[in-house]
């Protein structure tokens, strides 16, 4: 099996891109071993999916609260549970507790069974998560656009192999919160409060904003079919827990033919009065950042080892690395703030 690398060349003094099939390391989930978020990120703009590509955190920087999170479950409350240890450590596992249950962040979700599972990276960076539900090809792509008002985005293709006209219902949403992370100390001074959260939900222009204003912090989120908007609509609502939201889209697919699903998220600190699209710019979607630092080319037995060793690599500096000014770089241990680290690594 194939999928597309990135490599970048150089023509007319301009940089181009440049597609190239190539075989990429596809990865099988081995349940024996200990799994982790698929990480990936660009500029401050941090995200961490599920192995069916449901969205479990996306991170930026708040130049107030240091790091803001959308995740699919509750904030972290602070107060005395800093101190509770046995809490914290049940809080620090919701990430993969998440992930041990696919599907349960937030995102596009086709409905069915699922099989033959991969996952891989494009140019060592992008997550590309790969499986077949109900007799239809799944492929689902992320990238983080760059320029001064980024967004994650999630391409879904859905390819029908077989002569028959055939049928999928894709949910787009699940439960969602934006808050505070939640580490509990930088410094010797103890923790840092945590302000309350508040989540409300509201539809404007075909898209769903869902804000935190205690923070304040936004997540904007619209769906796209074949890069023409989906309209979401639904009444405002406000809770200090997660919010459920869910949108389905039937889908039929005519024989030897393929349809698109695009998700878009927008965290953000500030506030904007940029709308997201109704129609996207199909370039979006390819526009894989010329920054990703390097090339994966799968030659010689040590293919693997060295796509291990570059997405470390890409790991620190796509995740762990986030700009807090014009000149400053703050670098994190890891990229999910979480409390009962020590204060010398955070």
């Amino acid at each position: 099996m194939t999928v597309q690398t990135v490599t970048h060349t150089h023509a007319s003094q301009q940089e181009t891109l440049k597609l190239v099939n190539g075989p990429l390391p596809l990865l099988p989930f081995d349940n024996s071993r200990p799994r982790k978020t698929l990480d990936f990120g660009s500029d401050g703009v941090v995200c961490s999916v599920g192995s069916l590509g449901d969205l479990i955190s996306a991170s930026v920087y708040h130049p107030q609260h240091g790091i803001i999170v959308a995740n699919p479950f509750e904030q972290f409350p602070g107060g005395d549970k800093f101190w509770d240890s046995s809490f914290v450590r049940t809080y620090r596992k919701k990430f993969l507790d998440c992930f041990d249950r696919p599907g349960s962040g937030f995102g596009l979700k086709p409905r069915g069974s699922v099989k033959n599972l991969h996952v891989g990276y494009v140019d060592g960076q992008w997550p590309r998560i790969n499986y077949s539900v109900n007799g239809i090809e799944v492929e689902s792509a992320f990238i983080v656009t760059g320029g001064k008002d980024p967004v994650i985005v999630n391409s879904m293709t859905l390819v029908n192999t077989s002569s028959e006209q055939r049928s999928i219902d894709v949910d787009f949403g699940g439960m969602i919160s934006v808050h505070r992370a939640s580490y509990g100390q930088l410094t010797e001074a103890g923790p840092v409060p945590i302000p309350p959260c508040l989540n409300r939900a509201r539809y404007s222009n075909g898209s769903i904003c869902i804000d935190n204003p205690n923070l304040p912090a936004w997540l904007d989120c619209a769906l796209y079919s074949e890069d023409i908007q989906i309209p979401l609509d639904g009444p405002t609502t406000e809770s200090s827990e997660p919010i459920s939201l869910v949108r389905s889209v039937h889908m039929d697919i005519s024989p030897w033919t393929k349809r698109d699903l695009t998700a878009i998220y927008r965290l953000r600190a500030t506030p904007t009065d940029s709308k997201l699209p109704k129609r996207l710019d199909s370039r979006l979607k390819s526009s894989f950042s010329p920054r990703s630092g390097f090339v994966y080319r799968p030659d010689g037995n040590h293919c693997l080892d060295d796509f291990v060793i570059r997405r470390t690599l890409d790991y620190i500096l796509s995740c762990c690395c986030i700009p807090i000014g014009n000149d400053a770089i703050c670098v994190l241990t890891d990229h999910i703030a979480l409390p009962l680290g020590w204060h010398r690594d955070n």
